[in-house]
């Protein structure tokens, strides 16, 4: 007659018969009941003992199993009424159960186990799970490339527990609209029975945007953006069995304005393609599993970050270096896109920052290199690796900005001078009295100094860094223009005082007169190429600027697509590989009238 429902009594509920055992395993106590992923723990009781039984081919011994909430555990000692494991990758907060094994008649095969579970006990872990995430606001932004941490401020920083979106409205930002980016940092860790120790799985990174991934020691990138905006993009990584570890896990990602996604997947191989009944295609692989969350660590951090330590072309015996055209840079070593060098790189532990190498970056364009020697330093807690490294100087560099990155640690970055790219600078001291109301002829006067300059980017006066005081003065910049795609190029020269510039001898802007700070534009059709580029700039006294600029777009009206944002032109679109002939001048450190 009564109206709650009343619980069964435990009493009545049975394990299956063929569990029932006399020797079942029964834990009585742990030696704590919560802890971090990888700590040892003691579990006491009874009925641990393991097995030796005939499984067909011969006697094998069988140990007992622990597993945390569905996931095995490392046994590292045993006996029948104790046993020592640590806790394994995989593991959350949730259940410990010790499984013995059995053979007991009737209720299984020939050569068969069944294991017998013992009472479950709570066990809590208390690591922390998820990746670092730096997000980065870009409004207006059109470039389409990876963001460099050092270049700038994330606009938010933290420990996102489950990272993985599928469309941008999942995204707790307030600029989730904008064109943004991120950079997330930390270790995938896997665990002991993710894979037989001599199989292999393919781990799948899924994508609407761009990402970089490194993965281990292994750096894969998807291409710039794609046309349609719901083009899925993928990179896949083969991740091996065997022992539980950690592999360092960074993720670039960047996304204009279209669809955004980032999801991590298993992939399990089910066969190949057959086009026809005699010829075998390509590998199927289907999607098995979202990686969980649990298995996301965030990264260990080093106690110093990252070093590079200096850098030198190779050159191959009896080859003699290349002349450089302008002075060379004290300290800085001069390296060639498309030339091979060598570079030590020293970074510092805990000694599992060393499963993979730092990521090295160009410019922000990523470095591949291999390690020829490698050496360590152990001192108590404290450990470093030195490294001898060889790699060739990629294309789409200039400023020559080499920056190596391990964690979420970042070097300071360390300068060479990009040979084959950028200007060579002519700088001219005219005596103060001359004065200047346009520009000079230049063959018959005395250069100051030769000079490698990266760009023409000069906003004040310490911008120029003169070896003169800054009066009266000429600079002529001799290289190359280099145009990758086709289309109408406007050039923009802000100046004080006057400016020319020839493309290829033609003239594009004259403004060749003194002028307080002023625009000076034109616009130019040019095919891909690298165009002979010269531009000279006079200044009449007081408020130096030369800043030259490019805008670059291609079709009209609707049709109308910005292949280049208004931006100053970068110095890996300088090329010293074509050029105007450079003038038998050197530095001299004397004036225009040889004074």
């Amino acid at each position: 007659g009564q109206s709650k429902p009343i619980a069964v009594p435990p009493e009545m509920l049975m394990v299956p018969e063929w569990m029932w055992s006399d020797n079942a395993p029964i834990i009585t106590s742990l030696s704590k009941t919560e802890g971090e992923i990888g700590d040892e723990i003691v579990i006491r009781g009874q009925g641990f003992q393991g097995l030796t039984f005939d499984d067909g081919t011969g006697d094998v011994d069988t140990p007992p199993q622990v597993k945390f909430t569905n996931q095995s555990a490392e046994i590292l000692s045993s006996t029948a009424t104790e046993l020592k494991v640590r806790v394994p990758i995989g593991a959350r907060a949730g259940t410990l159960i010790v499984y013995a094994p059995s053979t007991q008649p009737g209720f299984r095969l020939p050569g068969e186990l069944i294991w017998i579970p013992s009472n479950s006990v709570r066990f809590k872990v208390t690591t922390q799970f998820g990746m670092i995430a730096k997000w980065h606001d870009l409004p207006g932004w059109s470039k389409y490339d990876f963001v460099q941490g050092d270049l700038h401020k994330p606009d938010v920083v933290r420990l996102e527990n489950n990272f993985m979106f599928d469309t941008r409205g999942e995204l707790d930002l307030p600029f989730r609209d904008d064109p943004l980016a991120c950079r997330w940092d930390g270790k995938l860790g896997v665990p002991g029975d993710f894979l037989p120790d001599d199989k292999s799985s393919l781990i799948e990174f899924q994508t609407h945007g761009r990402i970089r991934v490194t993965l281990g020691d292994v750096t894969k990138e998807t291409g710039h953006e794609l046309t349609d905006g719901d083009q899925l993009q993928t990179l896949r990584f083969e991740v091996n069995g065997g022992a539980e570890r950690y592999l360092l896990l960074s993720i670039d990602f960047t996304d204009e304005s279209q669809a955004a996604s980032l999801r991590i997947v298993e992939l399990q191989w089910v066969g190949h393609e057959w086009p026809n009944d005699n010829e075998k295609g390509a590998e199927v692989y289907e999607e098995i599993r979202l990686l969980p969350y649990h298995w996301f660590f965030p990264p260990t951090v080093p106690p110093k970050p990252p070093e590079i330590l200096n850098a030198k072309p190779i050159v191959e015996e009896g080859e003699q270096p290349v002349a450089l055209p302008y002075d060379a840079l004290v300290g800085v070593p001069s390296i060639r896109v498309g030339q091979e060098f060598s570079f030590e790189l020293k970074d510092y532990g805990p000694a599992d920052l060393w499963l993979s190498k730092p990521v090295v970056t160009i410019d922000g364009v990523l470095l591949p290199y291999s390690v020829t020697e490698e050496n360590w330093e152990i001192a108590g807690e404290a450990a470093s690796r030195k490294m001898v490294c060889t790699a060739t100087m990629p294309p789409g560099v200039g400023a020559g900005r080499m920056v190596a990155q391990i964690s979420v640690v970042t070097g300071d970055p360390y300068f060479i001078d990009v040979g084959n790219r950028g200007l060579v600078g002519y700088l001219y001291d005219v005596p103060e009295g001359s004065g200047l109301s346009k520009l000079p002829d230049l063959a018959p006067l005395t250069c100051f100094k030769v000079r490698k300059d990266r760009q023409i980017n000069f906003e004040s006066v310490a911008d120029f860094d003169l070896p003169f005081p800054a009066e009266t003065f000429v600079i002529e910049w001799l290289g190359g223009l280099i145009i990758e795609e086709e289309g109408d190029y406007e050039f923009i020269c802000r100046s004080d005082d006057g400016m020319k510039l020839w493309l290829d001898d033609n003239v594009v802007i004259d403004a060749d007169h003194p002028q307080a700070p002023a625009e000076n534009t034109a616009t130019v059709h040019l095919v891909p190429g690298v165009y002979r580029f010269r531009m000279q700039f006079f200044e009449n006294n007081q408020h130096e600027v030369c800043v030259l600029e490019w805008h670059a777009t291609r079709g009209e009206g609707e049709a109308l697509e910005e292949l280049i944002p208004r931006q100053v032109i970068p110095a890996r679109a300088y090329s010293l590989d074509v050029h105007p002939a450079f003038p038998a001048k050197t530095s001299t450190g004397k004036r225009t009238d040889g004074s």
